[in-house]
């Protein structure tokens, strides 16, 4: 897959304390402002901090009290260049109560752009979703659904950090250019990432 000459990637690492399990989804942003954005190795990490407390709302009810999001990780690439760095303020420890689902089993959050194709969506797979959250079936329950949408919502905001403020983008996987997000949704039953055929036979929340 092709990528952008220029791009903000995301990374959000999570872990299982139980299990030592381990799992990532991958968000990707741009400044709203061109030249806004110029991080170094010494400043990125203040950067990574706004995108931990920009997520923190969204992704604390939608985990158990033995996972976390151990670290958000920044990688900016322009002009040839790339800074990386993660966050230094703390991980997020889960609130939810319960056990946890093996890490395949996911939450489905979809990223849409307003454009025809496949290649101008996106997914986002969360990661350690609580068993109280679904039925035998995979079926999500209201606090499954509520989780969802917290998730979905927070994938399409846009989010200013240190000053700058970033909006969420897919990567068209045809051309290798970013595109702008306009509309989030999620399944409302888990599915297993492996699946590439899920959502043309489950149901899908707009938000």
């Amino acid at each position: 897959m092709p990528f952008p000459a220029t791009y903000l990637s995301v990374t959000l690492n999570f872990d299982n304390t139980l299990t030592s399990a381990k799992a990532t989804c991958r968000l990707y942003y741009l400044p709203q402002s061109a030249g806004a954005f110029n991080p170094t190795l010494a400043n990125i990490a203040t950067f990574a901090n706004g995108f931990r407390t920009a997520f923190l709302a969204a992704s604390q009810p939608a985990l158990t009290a033995d996972c976390r999001l151990s670290s958000v990780r920044l990688r900016w690439v322009s002009g040839g260049t790339e800074v990386e760095g993660d966050n230094n303020n703390g991980n997020i420890v889960g609130s939810a109560s319960g056990d946890t689902l093996p890490e395949e089993d996911v939450i489905v959050i979809q990223r849409r752009t307003g454009l025809i194709g496949r290649k101008n969506r996106g997914r986002v797979f969360w990661p350690f979703v609580p068993k109280s959250f679904c039925d035998e079936g995979g079926e999500l329950s209201a606090a499954g659904l509520a989780a969802a949408n917290g998730l979905a919502t927070m994938v399409k905001s846009v989010v200013t950090s240190n000053g700058v403020t970033f909006d969420p983008q897919t990567i068209n996987f045809k051309d290798g250019q970013c595109k702008l997000i306009v509309q989030t949704g999620y399944l409302t039953a888990t599915a297993s990432r492996r699946d590439r055929r899920f959502p043309h036979r489950m149901t899908a929340v707009r938000v």
